[in-house]
Protein backbone atom coordinates (compact mmCIF):
# COMPACT_ATOMS: atom_id res chain seq x y z
CA UNK A 1 0.00 0.00 0.00
CA UNK A 2 1.46 3.43 -0.94
CA UNK A 3 2.30 6.25 1.48
CA UNK A 4 -0.57 8.27 -0.04
CA UNK A 5 -3.04 5.53 0.83
CA UNK A 6 -1.76 5.40 4.43
CA UNK A 7 -2.16 9.17 4.69
CA UNK A 8 -5.77 8.98 3.51
CA UNK A 9 -6.29 6.24 6.09
CA UNK A 10 -4.95 8.57 8.76
CA UNK A 11 -7.12 11.41 7.41
CA UNK A 12 -10.30 9.35 7.61
CA UNK A 13 -9.64 8.13 11.14
CA UNK A 14 -8.69 11.58 12.44
CA UNK A 15 -11.15 13.66 10.44
CA UNK A 16 -12.05 15.73 13.50
CA UNK A 17 -8.45 16.99 13.81
CA UNK A 18 -8.70 19.67 11.14
CA UNK A 19 -5.13 20.91 11.13
CA UNK A 20 -3.65 17.43 10.67
CA UNK A 21 -6.29 16.57 8.09
CA UNK A 22 -5.50 19.63 5.99
CA UNK A 23 -1.77 18.87 5.96
CA UNK A 24 -2.31 15.20 5.00
CA UNK A 25 -4.72 15.97 2.17
CA UNK A 26 -2.44 18.58 0.67
CA UNK A 27 0.46 16.14 0.61
CA UNK A 28 -1.63 13.36 -0.94
CA UNK A 29 -3.01 15.66 -3.64
CA UNK A 30 0.47 16.95 -4.45
CA UNK A 31 1.97 13.50 -5.05
CA UNK A 32 -1.12 12.29 -6.93
CA UNK A 33 -0.90 15.29 -9.24
CA UNK A 34 2.84 14.82 -9.89
CA UNK A 35 2.38 11.12 -10.66
CA UNK A 36 -0.51 11.73 -13.02
CA UNK A 37 1.07 14.52 -15.03
CA UNK A 38 4.18 12.44 -15.71
CA UNK A 39 2.26 10.09 -18.06
CA UNK A 40 3.31 10.85 -21.69
CA UNK A 41 -0.01 10.83 -23.57
CA UNK A 42 -2.21 13.36 -25.40
CA UNK A 43 -5.76 13.14 -24.06
CA UNK A 44 -5.67 9.69 -22.53
CA UNK A 45 -8.25 8.28 -20.12
CA UNK A 46 -7.38 5.50 -17.69
CA UNK A 47 -10.35 3.39 -16.63
CA UNK A 48 -11.19 2.97 -12.96
CA UNK A 49 -8.89 0.63 -11.11
CA UNK A 50 -11.15 -2.15 -9.87
CA UNK A 51 -11.12 -2.75 -6.10
CA UNK A 52 -10.18 -6.13 -4.77
CA UNK A 53 -12.96 -8.70 -4.95
CA UNK A 54 -11.83 -9.98 -1.56
CA UNK A 55 -12.44 -6.71 0.28
CA UNK A 56 -14.46 -7.76 3.31
CA UNK A 57 -14.27 -6.31 6.79
CA UNK A 58 -11.33 -3.91 7.21
CA UNK A 59 -9.59 -2.89 3.97
CA UNK A 60 -8.73 0.08 1.79
CA UNK A 61 -9.97 0.37 -1.81
CA UNK A 62 -8.62 2.74 -4.45
CA UNK A 63 -9.74 3.72 -7.94
CA UNK A 64 -8.58 6.53 -10.16
CA UNK A 65 -8.81 8.14 -13.58
CA UNK A 66 -6.39 10.36 -15.47
CA UNK A 67 -7.02 12.62 -18.46
CA UNK A 68 -4.56 14.79 -20.36
CA UNK A 69 -6.22 17.27 -22.71
CA UNK A 70 -4.36 19.16 -25.44
CA UNK A 71 -6.00 21.95 -27.44
CA UNK A 72 -5.11 24.72 -29.89
CA UNK A 73 -7.31 27.82 -29.82
CA UNK A 74 -7.71 30.34 -32.62
CA UNK A 75 -9.79 33.34 -31.46
CA UNK A 76 -12.12 35.30 -33.73
CA UNK A 77 -10.49 38.53 -32.56
CA UNK A 78 -7.48 39.07 -34.85
CA UNK A 79 -5.84 41.25 -32.21
CA UNK A 80 -5.53 38.23 -29.91
CA UNK A 81 -2.96 35.59 -30.74
CA UNK A 82 -3.40 31.82 -30.83
CA UNK A 83 -2.89 29.77 -27.72
CA UNK A 84 -2.08 26.18 -26.84
CA UNK A 85 -3.40 24.27 -23.83
CA UNK A 86 -2.17 21.09 -22.16
CA UNK A 87 -4.11 20.48 -18.95
CA UNK A 88 -4.52 17.35 -16.77
CA UNK A 89 -7.50 16.07 -14.81
CA UNK A 90 -6.96 13.45 -12.09
CA UNK A 91 -9.60 11.74 -9.93
CA UNK A 92 -8.41 9.70 -6.93
CA UNK A 93 -11.02 7.77 -4.94
CA UNK A 94 -10.35 6.11 -1.59
CA UNK A 95 -12.70 3.99 0.49
CA UNK A 96 -11.64 2.72 3.92
CA UNK A 97 -13.88 -0.07 5.16
CA UNK A 98 -13.60 -0.47 8.91
CA UNK A 99 -16.44 -3.02 9.04
CA UNK A 100 -18.84 -4.54 6.51
CA UNK A 101 -21.24 -1.65 7.20
CA UNK A 102 -19.06 1.38 8.04
CA UNK A 103 -16.86 3.13 5.45
CA UNK A 104 -14.89 6.37 5.20
CA UNK A 105 -14.81 7.77 1.66
CA UNK A 106 -12.51 10.44 0.18
CA UNK A 107 -12.26 11.78 -3.37
CA UNK A 108 -9.47 14.14 -4.46
CA UNK A 109 -9.74 15.92 -7.79
CA UNK A 110 -6.98 17.76 -9.65
CA UNK A 111 -7.94 19.91 -12.64
CA UNK A 112 -7.53 23.43 -14.07
CA UNK A 113 -9.01 25.96 -11.65
CA UNK A 114 -7.84 29.13 -13.44
CA UNK A 115 -8.73 30.03 -17.03
CA UNK A 116 -5.89 30.99 -19.34
CA UNK A 117 -5.73 34.55 -20.59
CA UNK A 118 -6.72 34.87 -24.28
CA UNK A 119 -3.67 34.54 -26.49
CA UNK A 120 -1.46 32.96 -23.82
CA UNK A 121 -0.36 29.34 -23.53
CA UNK A 122 -1.37 27.21 -20.58
CA UNK A 123 1.02 24.26 -20.37
CA UNK A 124 0.51 22.40 -17.07
CA UNK A 125 -0.48 25.70 -15.47
CA UNK A 126 -3.55 26.85 -13.62
CA UNK A 127 -4.21 23.42 -12.09
CA UNK A 128 -5.29 22.85 -8.52
CA UNK A 129 -6.19 19.94 -6.29
CA UNK A 130 -9.20 19.98 -4.02
CA UNK A 131 -11.20 17.66 -1.82
CA UNK A 132 -14.46 16.74 -3.58
CA UNK A 133 -15.84 14.26 -1.01
CA UNK A 134 -14.92 13.31 2.55
CA UNK A 135 -17.67 11.41 4.35
CA UNK A 136 -18.53 8.56 6.66
CA UNK A 137 -21.12 6.12 5.31
CA UNK A 138 -23.07 3.36 7.03
CA UNK A 139 -24.79 0.70 4.88
CA UNK A 140 -27.29 -1.82 6.17
CA UNK A 141 -29.50 -3.96 3.94
CA UNK A 142 -31.18 -1.56 1.47
CA UNK A 143 -30.45 1.60 3.46
CA UNK A 144 -27.43 3.92 3.53
CA UNK A 145 -26.66 6.89 5.76
CA UNK A 146 -23.79 9.34 5.26
CA UNK A 147 -22.43 12.66 6.47
CA UNK A 148 -19.49 15.01 5.94
CA UNK A 149 -18.40 16.82 2.81
CA UNK A 150 -20.88 15.35 0.35
CA UNK A 151 -21.91 15.51 -3.30
CA UNK A 152 -25.74 15.64 -3.25
CA UNK A 153 -27.42 13.90 -6.18
CA UNK A 154 -29.06 16.23 -8.68
CA UNK A 155 -28.83 15.42 -12.38
CA UNK A 156 -26.64 13.15 -14.47
CA UNK A 157 -25.78 15.24 -17.54
CA UNK A 158 -22.82 16.85 -15.76
CA UNK A 159 -21.33 13.37 -15.34
CA UNK A 160 -22.39 11.00 -18.15
CA UNK A 161 -22.82 13.16 -21.29
CA UNK A 162 -20.28 11.78 -23.80
CA UNK A 163 -17.63 13.85 -25.57
CA UNK A 164 -14.66 15.99 -24.64
CA UNK A 165 -16.89 18.93 -23.70
CA UNK A 166 -20.32 17.32 -23.47
CA UNK A 167 -20.63 17.98 -19.73
CA UNK A 168 -19.40 21.59 -19.75
CA UNK A 169 -22.75 23.39 -19.68
CA UNK A 170 -24.53 20.97 -17.32
CA UNK A 171 -21.70 21.29 -14.78
CA UNK A 172 -23.05 24.73 -13.93
CA UNK A 173 -25.84 23.20 -11.81
CA UNK A 174 -23.86 20.39 -10.18
CA UNK A 175 -23.99 20.47 -6.36
CA UNK A 176 -20.33 20.66 -5.39
CA UNK A 177 -18.65 21.64 -2.10
CA UNK A 178 -21.53 20.88 0.25
CA UNK A 179 -21.45 19.95 3.94
CA UNK A 180 -24.32 17.90 5.28
CA UNK A 181 -25.89 14.48 5.55
CA UNK A 182 -28.04 12.16 3.48
CA UNK A 183 -29.80 8.84 3.24
CA UNK A 184 -30.84 6.44 0.49
CA UNK A 185 -33.15 3.46 0.13
CA UNK A 186 -32.94 0.92 -2.68
CA UNK A 187 -35.87 -1.16 -3.89
CA UNK A 188 -37.03 -3.16 -6.92
CA UNK A 189 -40.28 -2.40 -8.73
CA UNK A 190 -41.61 -3.46 -12.15
CA UNK A 191 -38.32 -5.11 -13.05
CA UNK A 192 -36.34 -1.91 -12.37
CA UNK A 193 -33.78 -1.31 -9.63
CA UNK A 194 -34.65 1.98 -7.92
CA UNK A 195 -32.94 4.25 -5.41
CA UNK A 196 -34.45 7.15 -3.47
CA UNK A 197 -31.92 9.66 -2.09
CA UNK A 198 -32.42 12.62 0.24
CA UNK A 199 -29.78 15.17 1.28
CA UNK A 200 -29.69 18.21 3.58
CA UNK A 201 -26.70 20.53 3.33
CA UNK A 202 -25.05 23.94 3.24
CA UNK A 203 -22.10 25.33 1.28
CA UNK A 204 -18.70 24.16 2.54
CA UNK A 205 -16.82 27.09 4.08
CA UNK A 206 -14.12 25.07 5.86
CA UNK A 207 -10.44 24.82 4.97
CA UNK A 208 -11.45 22.28 2.29
CA UNK A 209 -13.60 24.69 0.28
CA UNK A 210 -10.56 25.85 -1.70
CA UNK A 211 -7.51 24.27 -3.36
CA UNK A 212 -5.52 21.93 -1.12
CA UNK A 213 -2.10 23.22 -2.15
CA UNK A 214 -2.67 26.81 -1.07
CA UNK A 215 -4.88 28.82 1.28
CA UNK A 216 -6.66 30.91 -1.36
CA UNK A 217 -10.21 30.63 -2.58
CA UNK A 218 -12.01 29.52 0.62
CA UNK A 219 -15.76 30.22 0.51
CA UNK A 220 -17.30 32.61 3.05
CA UNK A 221 -20.77 33.79 4.01
CA UNK A 222 -20.22 37.19 2.41
CA UNK A 223 -19.90 35.48 -1.00
CA UNK A 224 -23.64 34.82 -0.90
CA UNK A 225 -25.29 32.64 -3.49
CA UNK A 226 -27.71 29.73 -3.29
CA UNK A 227 -27.23 27.53 -0.22
CA UNK A 228 -24.47 29.68 1.29
CA UNK A 229 -26.10 30.27 4.67
CA UNK A 230 -25.46 29.56 8.31
CA UNK A 231 -26.63 26.07 9.25
CA UNK A 232 -28.30 23.38 7.17
CA UNK A 233 -30.81 25.24 5.00
CA UNK A 234 -30.89 23.40 1.65
CA UNK A 235 -32.27 20.03 0.55
CA UNK A 236 -32.19 17.80 -2.53
CA UNK A 237 -34.15 14.67 -3.43
CA UNK A 238 -33.65 12.24 -6.31
CA UNK A 239 -35.35 9.06 -7.49
CA UNK A 240 -33.24 6.95 -9.86
CA UNK A 241 -34.11 3.74 -11.65
CA UNK A 242 -32.26 1.32 -13.90
CA UNK A 243 -33.13 -1.76 -15.93
CA UNK A 244 -30.35 -4.22 -16.65
CA UNK A 245 -27.70 -2.60 -14.47
CA UNK A 246 -26.82 -0.87 -11.23
CA UNK A 247 -28.40 2.53 -10.58
CA UNK A 248 -25.05 4.30 -10.10
CA UNK A 249 -23.69 3.05 -13.47
CA UNK A 250 -26.91 2.89 -15.47
CA UNK A 251 -25.75 4.93 -18.46
CA UNK A 252 -22.73 2.67 -18.99
CA UNK A 253 -24.25 -0.73 -18.15
CA UNK A 254 -28.05 -0.49 -18.12
CA UNK A 255 -30.54 -0.85 -20.96
CA UNK A 256 -32.90 1.84 -19.61
CA UNK A 257 -32.72 4.37 -16.80
CA UNK A 258 -34.29 7.49 -15.40
CA UNK A 259 -33.89 10.18 -12.76
CA UNK A 260 -36.41 12.59 -11.24
CA UNK A 261 -34.91 15.19 -8.92
CA UNK A 262 -35.71 18.41 -7.07
CA UNK A 263 -33.74 20.82 -4.91
CA UNK A 264 -34.23 23.87 -2.73
CA UNK A 265 -31.36 26.17 -1.76
CA UNK A 266 -31.90 29.10 0.55
CA UNK A 267 -30.40 32.32 -0.76
CA UNK A 268 -27.35 33.69 1.02
CA UNK A 269 -26.08 37.25 1.43
CA UNK A 270 -27.21 39.54 -1.39
CA UNK A 271 -29.43 36.92 -3.01
CA UNK A 272 -32.62 37.91 -4.83
CA UNK A 273 -34.47 34.79 -3.77
CA UNK A 274 -34.30 31.12 -2.81
CA UNK A 275 -33.40 28.74 -5.62
CA UNK A 276 -35.87 26.01 -6.59
CA UNK A 277 -35.00 23.42 -9.24
CA UNK A 278 -36.64 20.43 -10.91
CA UNK A 279 -35.00 17.92 -13.22
CA UNK A 280 -35.71 14.79 -15.25
CA UNK A 281 -33.47 12.54 -17.35
CA UNK A 282 -33.71 9.33 -19.39
CA UNK A 283 -31.17 7.01 -20.95
CA UNK A 284 -31.70 4.10 -23.34
CA UNK A 285 -29.25 1.65 -24.91
CA UNK A 286 -30.23 -0.03 -28.20
CA UNK A 287 -28.29 -3.02 -29.59
CA UNK A 288 -27.97 -2.47 -33.35
CA UNK A 289 -25.80 -5.55 -33.92
CA UNK A 290 -23.88 -7.95 -31.69
CA UNK A 291 -20.95 -5.52 -31.60
CA UNK A 292 -22.69 -2.16 -32.05
CA UNK A 293 -24.71 -0.24 -29.48
CA UNK A 294 -26.49 3.10 -29.61
CA UNK A 295 -26.60 4.99 -26.32
CA UNK A 296 -29.18 7.78 -26.02
CA UNK A 297 -29.42 10.29 -23.20
CA UNK A 298 -31.55 13.33 -22.47
CA UNK A 299 -31.97 15.67 -19.51
CA UNK A 300 -33.94 18.82 -18.81
CA UNK A 301 -33.73 21.09 -15.75
CA UNK A 302 -35.68 24.21 -14.76
CA UNK A 303 -34.63 26.69 -12.07
CA UNK A 304 -36.33 29.58 -10.33
CA UNK A 305 -33.91 32.16 -8.90
CA UNK A 306 -30.94 30.35 -10.40
CA UNK A 307 -27.97 30.48 -8.00
CA UNK A 308 -29.91 32.94 -5.86
CA UNK A 309 -30.27 35.55 -8.62
CA UNK A 310 -33.49 37.13 -9.87
CA UNK A 311 -33.26 35.05 -13.07
CA UNK A 312 -34.93 31.78 -14.02
CA UNK A 313 -33.34 29.26 -16.37
CA UNK A 314 -34.07 26.21 -18.52
CA UNK A 315 -31.20 23.84 -19.35
CA UNK A 316 -31.53 20.90 -21.77
CA UNK A 317 -28.96 18.30 -22.82
CA UNK A 318 -29.21 15.52 -25.40
CA UNK A 319 -26.65 13.06 -26.70
CA UNK A 320 -26.20 9.98 -28.88
CA UNK A 321 -23.17 7.69 -28.88
CA UNK A 322 -22.47 4.71 -31.15
CA UNK A 323 -20.13 2.09 -29.71
CA UNK A 324 -18.50 -0.14 -32.34
CA UNK A 325 -15.99 -2.54 -30.77
CA UNK A 326 -13.12 -0.30 -29.63
CA UNK A 327 -14.46 2.87 -31.30
CA UNK A 328 -17.09 5.28 -29.96
CA UNK A 329 -18.58 8.17 -31.94
CA UNK A 330 -20.71 10.69 -30.04
CA UNK A 331 -22.66 13.90 -30.56
CA UNK A 332 -23.95 16.05 -27.72
CA UNK A 333 -25.95 19.26 -27.60
CA UNK A 334 -26.70 21.51 -24.61
CA UNK A 335 -28.63 24.75 -24.36
CA UNK A 336 -29.31 27.11 -21.48
CA UNK A 337 -32.01 29.73 -21.80
CA UNK A 338 -31.85 32.30 -19.02
CA UNK A 339 -34.95 34.38 -18.36
CA UNK A 340 -33.22 37.56 -17.22
CA UNK A 341 -35.34 39.72 -14.92
CA UNK A 342 -36.22 43.02 -16.63
CA UNK A 343 -34.04 42.33 -19.67
CA UNK A 344 -33.99 40.21 -22.83
CA UNK A 345 -33.54 36.46 -22.44
CA UNK A 346 -30.09 35.05 -23.12
CA UNK A 347 -29.07 31.77 -24.77
CA UNK A 348 -25.96 29.64 -24.46
CA UNK A 349 -25.37 26.69 -26.79
CA UNK A 350 -22.78 23.91 -26.81
CA UNK A 351 -22.27 21.31 -29.56
CA UNK A 352 -19.74 18.52 -29.13
CA UNK A 353 -18.64 15.88 -31.65
CA UNK A 354 -16.07 13.36 -30.42
CA UNK A 355 -14.48 10.16 -31.67
CA UNK A 356 -12.79 7.88 -29.13
CA UNK A 357 -10.74 4.73 -29.62
CA UNK A 358 -9.89 2.30 -26.84
CA UNK A 359 -6.22 1.32 -26.95
CA UNK A 360 -6.72 -1.25 -24.21
CA UNK A 361 -8.75 -2.01 -21.13
CA UNK A 362 -7.42 0.99 -19.22
CA UNK A 363 -6.42 3.45 -21.97
CA UNK A 364 -8.26 5.36 -24.70
CA UNK A 365 -7.62 8.34 -26.96
CA UNK A 366 -10.13 10.94 -28.21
Amino acid sequence: MSNACFEVLTLALLVNLCSLLEKSMRLIAYFAFLAATSVPVVHAVAADIAPSDGCHGSCLEYSGTFELNAAWLHPSDTNVGDSSLIVPTVDSNFRLRTTEELSFIAKIKSEPVFDAEPGTNQIFKGAGSYLDVLKAQYDFESFSLWGGKIHPTFGRAWDVTPGLHGTDLAESYDLLDRLGAGASYGFDAAGIANKLQLSAFTVDRTIFSGPLLNDSGRASLIDGGAGNTTGISSVAAALDGCMGGEVDSCYDDGSFGYQLAARYQKGGAGSDGNELGFLGSLNKTVSLTDDTKLKLFGEGAWFRNLQGTADNALVVTGSAAIEMDAATYSRAYSQQKTFVAGESDTFEHLIDATAMYALGENLSIS
